[in-house]
């Protein structure tokens, strides 16, 4: 195991900041398999959100028994484990909303030909993390973006929280492809009074494959129309 820069001893926060394959797998020994899998199912991997929408995926998680002595360092990383984009933004916005794991839903109420409302729906909450613990997360995500690895998803005027990804694909002989990788980055703003989450997923990038180089300026992209477009 290696990070793409020796960084030498990180604090919890530059593990996170720096996105330290090395510093996440220490913790994550730490916190042992059975902490690690809880949190994991806490925050909605390994299961569907209940979206009103057709075609939802579980992902795929192993219980700790099936682990292998390499799971507890690759899982941290991203390895070993399959996740929908669905699942990674309400994942992120449990720490956009002060600790609460949301359900999803596309239809929030229907109304008649005179705007009155004639159906409505309800969705759960559930508190998974302390309110303190999501405000030091988000802070730990926004320097994140302001100096190290998502420099590229910084909005003028606006802090934003958020966090890199870059995986190897999966080989279906077995292992991951060297050459074939999904860039990606998740986040939201404004981080001190959160409005919307956004999540970029880019499948095989060419040339460059860093979720800080292809992910991030989509997600700079579409942020700046966002904020924009709600004013």
């Amino acid at each position: 195991m290696h990070d793409y820069h020796p960084y030498g001893k990180l604090t919890f926060s530059e593990v996170i900041e720096k996105s330290s394959n090395i510093g996440i797998s220490k913790i994550a020994q730490i916190l042992g398999k059975g902490k690690l899998h809880n949190y994991i199912l806490k925050f909605g991997f390994g299961s569907t959100t209940g979206i009103d929408f057709p075609g939802e995926v579980r992902g795929l998680i192993k219980p700790p028994k099936e682990w292998q002595d390499i799971h507890i360092l690759n899982i941290p990383m991203g390895q070993g484990v399959g996740v929908s984009s669905l699942q990674l933004a309400r994942a992120i916005s449990v720490i956009a909303n002060g600790g609460e794991l949301v359900q999803p839903y596309l239809v929030e109420e229907i109304r008649d030909e005179r705007g009155e409302k004639i159906k409505w729906f309800s969705f759960s909450k559930q508190r998974i993390i302390s309110k303190q613990t999501a405000g030091q997360m988000s802070e730990i995500l926004q320097r994140a973006v302001e100096r190290e690895t998502g420099k590229n998803a910084r909005i003028k005027g606006y802090k934003v929280a958020g966090k890199t990804g870059t995986a190897q694909k999966v080989n279906p002989k077995g292992g991951y492809y060297k050459d074939k990788f999904i860039a990606s980055f998740i986040g939201f703003l404004p981080a001190e009074d959160p409005l919307i989450s956004i999540v970029v997923v880019v499948d095989r990038p060419q040339g460059a494959h860093f979720g800080s180089v292809v992910a991030a300026p989509l997600f700079q992209k579409i942020g700046k129309q966002v904020v924009e477009y709600l004013k």
